[in-house]
């Protein structure tokens, strides 16, 4: 059975060796970018600081391998550090996508406890193509309705007011001899 196997490539085979060249040369292109800024950075020395320059110099041997092999080891170093490097069957972007950012949440909002909790509303649909229309309805009905034109003062926090101060205002809105609020 292995030798017929040997004989036969079906195209399974050649498209998951396809798809591993792919990869392979798209982690080369990715490691030559940042190798290529990283010596940016560092800024290389100009010619004649620390080595002959002049036309028809050029680099010894030593010099050429040394560099080869500084190369190949970070491109090792960074395909170790990779999240897909492990993963033969899989291809994972680590560039950020800088138009996605400000979709992006910096911190939980407030009525949730864990990230858990968001990540699964943000899962699920809301449309009316997957919810019935009443569900439909309810998600997407504001939390608040007020009349058009009503001006919604902000809160404010003083530092000023003391605790009691601010407890017995709450004791005077369980007063019930209290008017109750016209609207």
């Amino acid at each position: 059975m292995s030798r017929i196997n040997k004989i036969y490539v079906t195209n399974e085979d050649m498209e998951k060796a396809d798809f591993e060249q792919q990869k392979q040369n798209l982690i080369e292109e990715q490691m030559e970018m940042d190798l290529d800024d990283e010596d940016k950075k560092k800024g290389k020395q100009m010619d004649g600081w620390g080595s002959w320059a002049g036309e028809g110099i050029s680099k010894s041997r030593t010099q050429i391998l040394n560099e080869q092999r500084r190369r190949e080891k970070k491109i090792n170093e960074l395909k170790s550090k990779r999240k897909d490097g492990k993963k033969s069957n899989v291809i994972i972007n680590e560039s950020r996508d800088k138009k996605f950012t400000k979709y992006m949440v910096s911190e939980l909002p407030h009525p949730y406890k864990s990230a858990g909790q968001f990540e699964q509303l943000m899962k699920t649909p809301v449309g009316k193509e997957w919810n019935t229309i009443a569900s439909y309805k309810r998600l997407i009905q504001p939390d608040l309705v007020l009349k058009a034109g009503k001006i919604i003062k902000p809160l404010k926090f003083r530092k000023d007011i003391s605790l009691k101060a601010v407890e017995a205002l709450v004791q005077n809105r369980k007063d019930p001899n209290r008017p109750a609020a016209k609207f």
